[in-house]
């Protein structure tokens, strides 16, 4: 629950030990640290409107959008109250993380092998 009249269910999200107060036993009461969506055909429009709006409302401070049909990941970072993109990553490149320093993480394990 990103707010009391927001719920969303991110695929994938980060709540980092200082931050484990938000966690409730059956719902995060507040905005996860990074969250990860995984975009289709059907969800794309909703990732990048309706949750990246409440995704920036709640604070979330990184926001990845992995896109398997062109195989990449775009990397967003939530400055000044929006998001600006890091870039698209693909392939064997490292996505960078400003919330988990030296964080290793690789487009490529988003993906099955072809």
């Amino acid at each position: 629950m990103l707010s009391p009249n927001t719920v969303v269910q991110p695929d994938v999200f980060v709540i980092l030990n200082a931050g484990l107060a938000k966690v409730q036993d059956s719902y995060i009461a507040g905005a996860p640290d990074l969250v990860v969506e995984v975009s289709s055909p059907i969800t794309a429009i909703q990732d990048r409107n309706k949750k990246y709006y409440a995704y920036t409302q709640a604070g979330v401070i990184e926001y990845w959008i992995v896109d398997p049909g062109t195989r990449s990941v775009e990397v967003l970072i939530l400055e000044g109250g929006e998001y600006h993109s890091l870039g698209v990553f693909r392939g064997q490149a490292t996505l960078p993380s400003q919330i988990v320093a030296g964080l290793t993480v690789h487009v490529e394990q988003f993906f099955p092998k072809k």
